[in-house]
């Protein structure tokens, strides 16, 4: 029992640390994203 609930703490803490680097990855995505937007509506519009 105690084991179980330790494997299942470790996946928690695994899938956590897997979450908040995709998350920062796909932070940075979608700001450059946005950014490569911006750029290229702001020469359309010149």
């Amino acid at each position: 029992m105690i084991a179980a609930y330790v494997s299942y703490l470790e996946g928690e803490k695994h899938a956590h640390l897997a979450l908040s680097h995709i998350s920062g990855e796909g932070v940075m995505m979608v700001v450059m994203v946005c950014a490569a937007i911006l750029l290229w509506s702001f020469r359309k519009g010149k």
